[in-house]
C-alpha cells in the first residue's frame, strides 16, 4: 500500500462518505466493481466483502455533492462508468 491519499471511507463515521485519505487500518480502502446488469462498459462499486459493508454501494448525490455509501437502488448514480486510459 503507497503512503499517498487512497479512495476511502472511515469505518467508524456515520455518513459513509468517499473521500480520499491516508492509508490506515481506520480506513475502508478496497472496493469491489461490478460489471452493471445491463451490459454496457458500466458497473456499481462497493466496499470489499471483509468490511461487513454488503449493500451498500457508492451512491452520487449530485453536483459538488459527496459520494456516499447507499443501498442498491438501481439509480442512475449508482452506475460508474470505466474508461481505460492510454499508457
Amino acid at each position: 500500500m503507497g503512503s499517498g491519499p487512497l479512495i476511502a471511507i472511515r469505518r467508524d463515521a456515520d455518513d459513509q462518505v468517499v473521500s480520499l485519505l491516508p492509508p490506515g487500518p481506520e480506513n475502508i480502502t478496497e472496493w469491489t466493481i461490478d460489471p452493471s446488469t445491463s451490459g454496457g462498459d458500466t458497473g456499481t462499486i462497493q466496499p470489499g466483502p471483509e468490511t461487513g459493508l454488503g449493500g451498500m454501494y457508492w451512491t452520487a448525490m449530485g453536483h459538488r455533492r459527496p459520494i456516499v455509501l447507499q443501498a442498491l437502488q438501481d439509480k442512475p448514480t449508482q452506475n460508474w462508468k470505466f474508461k481505460k486510459l492510454d499508457e
